[in-house]
C-alpha cells in the first residue's frame, strides 16, 4: 500500500494525512452517495526528469521543534548533483515512484467518463455531480499530480515542453494502468489546459472533451503589451490584475504559494475569505467542510508554482493556446465542447470579443451556464448536469 508523504513543516501548517482524509470524507458526504460507494485508491506511476544547470540550489529550512536549520533529503540530493560538471548534468535523470489518487464509482459496464479538476482543487470538488453522473456513467475522478492526495514530485524542468511532459507522462501511465480507451473527459480550468495538451499527444486515447471554463484557451495576441493597455483603458481593475498576474507568473508565484508559507492561523483565515468570496456556490452547511478540505489541500507543498509559470503567460493566456489547436482535434476525431459561466472571468475580452463568441465563430459547441462564475459545478450544478448529459450522450 502506498502511503501519503509527510512534510517537515506539517506541524506549523496544521496539516496531516489523517486530517486530509477526514476532511475529504466530509465533503463526499454531500455528494448524495455513500462513502463506501466511492472506491478510493492510489494508482502508481514512474516520474523521470532530467537534472539541469539550475538544479542543486537547495533551500534550508528550520525545524519547528528545535529551531535548527535542516535540509530535506531531496534538497541535499540536489546539492550533491551540483558537483557534476554542467556539461554532464543534463544527462543525469532522476526517477521516482509516484501515485495519482483516484476515485471510482458507478456501473462499470457503462461508458466511462473522467473528471479532472483545476488548480488547487481535487477530484471530490465535483461532488455535486457525482450522484446523477453515476446513474448513467462509470465515473472516474483523479487528483492531478502534485495536488489533492496525489504524490507531489519535485518539478525539475525549465521549459514549457518539460512542464507539459511532467503532467502528460503521469496521465498516460495512469490511463494505461486503468485500461481506459476512447475516453470521455470532463475537465475544468488548469486541468482542462493539461487535458488539451494530452489530447494532442495521444489523440487516439480521447473521444470527447467537455472543457469547463478552461485556462489557456484564448488565442495569444500579436502584441500583448498593446492589448493590456487597451484593457486598462476599458477596465482598469481587470487590466491591473493582469499586469500583477504577469509579474507573479514570471517569478513563479501563484496565490497558493503565499498560503503555504503563512502557517495554520493565517492560512485558515485566508481560506475562509477565499471560499466566501470566490466560491459562493457552497451552501451554509457545506462551507465549514469546504474550508477545512481546501485548507488541508492547499497548505501542502507542490510543483504547481514552477510548472504553471512555464505553461501559462497569464491565467487566461498560454504559450500554446487551446484555440490554436481546434482544427487538430477535429482532424483527430475528438469532439470538443466548451462551457462557461455567464459571469466567468475566463470568458475574457483581451483579444477582442469574449472567448465563447470566438469559439462559436469557429464552429465549436459552446454553452453558457446562467448564474455562474468560474466554478460552474458549484454555482449551477443542475444546469451543468443537463449540459453534460447532452454532450456525453
Amino acid at each position: 500500500m502506498i502511503k501519503g508523504t509527510v512534510e517537515a513543516d506539517s506541524w506549523w501548517k496544521g496539516i496531516s494525512e489523517e486530517k486530509l482524509v477526514k476532511a475529504e470524507e466530509k465533503m463526499l458526504e454531500f455528494s448524495g452517495l455513500e462513502i463506501d460507494e466511492i472506491e478510493r485508491y492510489k494508482v502508481p506511476y514512474v516520474m523521470d526528469q532530467w537534472y539541469g544547470e539550475e538544479d542543486g540550489k537547495g533551500e534550508e529550512r528550520v525545524d519547528p521543534y528545535s529551531g535548527r536549520r535542516i535540509r530535506p533529503l531531496r534538497e541535499m540530493e540536489r546539492r550533491y548533483f551540483c558537483c557534476i560538471p554542467l556539461c554532464c548534468r543534463k544527462h543525469v535523470k532522476r526517477v521516482t515512484d509516484e501515485y495519482i489518487q483516484t476515485y471510482e464509482f458507478g456501473d462499470r459496464s457503462k461508458q466511462q467518463i473522467v473528471l479532472i479538476h483545476g488548480l488547487g482543487g481535487a477530484g471530490p470538488i465535483f461532488f455535486r455531480l457525482f450522484q446523477q453522473l453515476s446513474e448513467k456513467y462509470h465515473v472516474i475522478a483523479i487528483d492531478l499530480p502534485g495536488m489533492g492526495r496525489s504524490s507531489r514530485p519535485h518539478f525539475l524542468g525549465r521549459t514549457k515542453d518539460e512542464a507539459e511532459e511532467f503532467y502528460i507522462q503521469a496521465l498516460e501511465q495512469w490511463r494505461e494502468h486503468m485500461g481506459l480507451t476512447d475516453m470521455y473527459m470532463v475537465v475544468h480550468s488548469f486541468g482542462a489546459y493539461l487535458t488539451s495538451r494530452y489530447a494532442l499527444k495521444y489523440p487516439e486515447r480521447v473521444k470527447k472533451i467537455v472543457f469547463l471554463s478552461p485556462m489557456g484557451c484564448e488565442a495569444r495576441p500579436e502584441n500583448l503589451e498593446i492589448n493590456l493597455r487597451m484593457v486598462m483603458r476599458s477596465n482598469w481593475k481587470f487590466g491591473l490584475y493582469l499586469r500583477i498576474a504577469r509579474f507573479l507568473f514570471r517569478h513563479q508565484i501563484v496565490p497558493d504559494k503565499a498560503v503555504k508559507k503563512s502557517g495554520r492561523l493565517l492560512g485558515k483565515v485566508f481560506m475562509k475569505g477565499y471560499v466566501k468570496k470566490k466560491l459562493p456556490g457552497f451552501t451554509k452547511e457545506e462551507v465549514p467542510s469546504a474550508n477545512d478540505y481546501l485548507f488541508q489541500l492547499n497548505m501542502r507543498n507542490g510543483p504547481a508554482e514552477k510548472a504553471i509559470s512555464k505553461l501559462l503567460i497569464l491565467p487566461i493566456l498560454a504559450h500554446t493556446p487551446i484555440f490554436d489547436n481546434l482544427d487538430t482535434y477535429r482532424a483527430a476525431g475528438i469532439t470538443t465542447y466548451f462551457v462557461y459561466g455567464d459571469r466567468d472571468w475566463l470568458d475574457t475580452f483581451l483579444n477582442g470579443p469574449p472567448v465563447s463568441e470566438q469559439l462559436r465563430e469557429k464552429g465549436e459547441n459552446v454553452y453558457v451556464i446562467e448564474n455562474s462564475d468560474h466554478h460552474i459545478y458549484l454555482d449551477n450544478s443542475e444546469e451543468l448536469l443537463d449540459v453534460l448529459f447532452d454532450c456525453l450522450k
